[in-house]
């Protein structure tokens, strides 16, 4: 539809005036210096050249009386304020105003109005566009109620709540108003859309019109509307339906509603399609069913600090995340426990593309075989014994987001074959169910277990290994970034510090020294652990070794270990004896029988500080 087209449309059928203003040629308004004289030339030579019916009306003229109409001929009998109003429009480029004129045959009228100006491509004004109602009505009620509220108090009163009545329905007929309505045939044909939003229609209102819902819709959307539609037509029944739409304005969620339109007994029936926009009570609800999950994972998650590293490993780790983070393809982290594959994962997702949604976890090792299906899958109301409602497994929640699956060689292989098909498909039934769930999440798995070997023992299935194991990703355990120790002893004493109120801003080389030659069997977890527990015991400004307490029995000094770990330890050993000195009498050089440049070589290439 052309613009043309529109306008003729919207001055035709508007129940406001409409009315077009032009100069004889155009002005330059703003670089005039002596705007009233301008002004003179603007009263005597601006002419209305276009009008509406419903403006003739307000003014109780005929077209032939309006048209050619200036200035100085409306406002004749107050030109002072005519000309203020015209200043302050032609000045500010619009106008909004409440004003009191007079009608062709003399009889008062009070206006509400919008003025625009009008412009051509040199910034010449050529004259003004205006939009009005008349108010006399609501003026005339409102003046008469000023004039009697002492004399006639009771009957305001009354007045006063019937006004309210009035207003209450008004309002409720103005939340009724759908925000989008069809006509549809029987076989899901647009005969005609009304909306006063265009941007909620699927595309422009003239690609829709005569065309069915398949020519125009998504097939399923198609199907579930057009289904809709039919039963109104066999049955005679309203019907009620949602569904979801990517429309011009993006991912929105409709609640429709239907009802029969027969005008005559033998014309064909058509249905009256209202649709309302629910898209903000449909992501309440899903944000009220994220909360439920974020308490519980609040509840349950130990957060052990950012990842943190300068070590080499680390910094291939980072490259690693950087390169799959904003791809859509599942990812496996492999590592041992407490090295901190969760934070990985909660990293690639935080900036991922779909940042914006949320990450679910699920801990498949924590979860008993019978319940493992309906957690990630939900299920229906009478599913199962206690199954008192349905509920959205952890796959729905992270619709558009990603899920962790942390352990997730711990499946159990019925439930290994669902997940498969949830991640080759994107869809799956809730347990109990017989309708299809689409949904579009971003898979992340974690385990500790050699896949591989599980798949070779049939514990695990191969086609299930594949899929996850796109890109996987070695989370290195804390012995192999020694270097990194340091860095993480400090971001936690600073962060436990702050939370159990101690005043800590130091950790003794010494402990670092003892940290970095422990061998780490709990990784990153286990060293958190122990420093919590140190900044517990520590009552001073520093951190020293006798804070340090292994939970797990230390190395014993005749453990078979590595020669660069008996290196290692054995040069700690000296060092502390004699308390941190290199050189000189009772130095470790001298204790360990090498000359202080020797020691200071090895003690580098085994990443062991000078204590002070």
């Amino acid at each position: 539809m052309s613009s043309d087209h529109l306008l003729e449309l919207l001055f035709s059928q508007s129940l406001d005036g409409f009315f077009f203003m032009m100069l004889d040629e155009p002005i330059d308004w703003n670089d005039h210096a002596d705007k009233e004289r301008l002004l003179d030339h603007v009263f005597a030579h601006q002419r209305v050249t276009r009008v509406n019916d419903a403006m003739l009306a307000q003014y109780g003229a005929t077209r032939q009386q309006f048209v050619g109409l200036r200035p100085m001929d409306f406002f004749a009998h107050d030109l002072a304020r005519g000309r203020t109003a015209w200043r302050e429009l032609f000045d500010r480029g619009q106008l909004h105003v409440n004003t009191h004129e007079r009608r062709v045959d003399g009889s008062p009228i009070d206006v509400e109005g919008d003025y625009i100006c009008l412009y051509d491509e040199a910034g010449l004004l050529m004259g003004h566009f205006g939009i009005q109602r008349d108010v006399t009505d609501q003026v005339r009620l409102q003046t008469a109620v000023a004039q009697h509220a002492a004399q006639l108090e009771a009957r305001v009163e009354e007045r006063t709540g019937e006004l309210l009545r009035s207003e209450n329905r008004v309002r409720a007929i103005v939340n009724a108003l759908p925000d989008l309505l069809f006509v549809i045939d029987a076989d899901g044909r647009y005969l005609e859309i009304v909306t006063e939003n265009p941007r909620l229609l699927f595309r422009d209102a003239t690609d829709m019109l005569g065309r069915s819902f398949h020519d125009v819709l998504p097939g399923p959307v198609a199907e579930t509307l057009l289904a809709t539609v039919r039963r109104t037509v066999e049955t005679g029944a309203n019907q009620a339906v949602e569904y979801a739409l990517e429309v011009v304005s993006g991912p929105r969620w409709f609640e429709g509603r239907t009802a029969l339109l027969r005008a005559e007994r033998d014309t064909p029936a058509h249905v009256v399609f209202i649709a309302r926009d629910i898209t903000d009570r449909k992501r309440a609800d899903e944000l009220e069913r994220q909360n439920v999950y974020l308490q519980e994972a609040f509840e349950t998650d130990l957060h052990f600090g950012e990842i943190l590293g300068r070590s080499a490993a680390m910094q291939q780790l980072f490259r690693a995340i950087a390169l799959v983070a904003d791809t859509d393809s599942s990812v496996l982290l492999l590592g041992e426990t407490g090295t901190g594959k969760e934070l990985i994962a909660r990293a690639i997702h935080r900036v991922s593309r779909r940042r914006a949604s949320m990450m679910v976890k699920v801990n498949c090792g924590a979860l008993p075989a019978t319940l493992v299906e309906s957690e990630l899958f939900g299920h229906e109301r009478g599913a199962f014994t206690g199954a008192v409602q349905q509920r959205k497994g952890r796959f729905e929640l992270a619709h558009n987001g990603t899920i962790f699956l942390d352990e997730v060689g711990d499946l159990p292989l019925d439930a290994q074959v669902k997940l498969l098909r949830a991640l080759q498909e994107h869809e799956f039934e809730r347990v109990g169910g017989t309708q299809t769930v689409r949904v579009n999440a971003r898979v992340i798995a974690a385990t500790n277990r050699n896949l591989g070997d599980d798949v070779r023992r049939g514990s695990f299935r191969s086609d299930l290994f594949f899929r996850l194991n796109i890109f996987p990703i070695e989370v290195p355990p804390l012995r192999d970034r020694r270097e990194d120790i340091p860095l993480l002893a400090q971001h936690f004493v600073r962060e436990f510090s702050a939370r159990l109120g101690r005043q800590i801003n130091q950790i003794d080389p010494r402990a670092l020294d003892r940290l970095t030659a422990y061998a780490w069997p709990g990784n990153v977890r286990e060293l958190a652990n122990i420093l919590e527990r140190a900044v517990i015991l520590c009552q001073g400004p520093v951190l020293r070794p006798e804070h340090l307490a292994w939970t797990t029995a230390a190395p014993a000094a005749d453990d078979v270990c590595t020669l660069e770990e008996a290196e290692r330890r054995h040069i700690l050993k000296a060092l502390e004896k004699a308390g941190g000195v290199l050189a000189g009498p009772r130095g470790a050089a001298e204790l360990l029988g090498v000359n202080r440049s020797t020691l200071w070589s090895r003690m580098r290439k085994l990443g062991i500080r000078a204590g002070d």
